[in-house]
């Protein structure tokens, strides 16, 4: 099991043990992200910029977890939550 560097609330030793990780939420969403293109001409003069802006949909997916510890040096057990956040198109 993978060793963890958190400090256990009841001892404050650090390094504690997984005992194991849920799934406890999982939200999905989509945001609309605005972008203002700029166009480079082909030879070297100066650049053309667009005035149009776009909207352009981003998917946002957060992964909420719930980890089970337990401290090495005192066996105290806690859960903890972690979430995590995964942006793509």
């Amino acid at each position: 099991m993978r060793d963890f560097r958190r400090k256990c609330p009841n001892c404050g030793h650090r390094g504690a043990r997984t005992l194991g990780s849920k799934l406890v939420s999982t939200e999905r969403e989509t945001e609309q992200i605005s972008t203002n293109p700029v166009a480079l001409s082909v030879n070297s003069g100066p650049g053309i910029i667009s005035d149009g802006v776009y909207k352009v949909p981003l998917a946002i997916e957060r992964d909420e977890y719930e980890l089970s510890l337990e401290c090495k040096a005192c066996h105290h057990r806690w859960t903890e939550k972690k979430e995590k956040v995964a942006r793509g198109k």
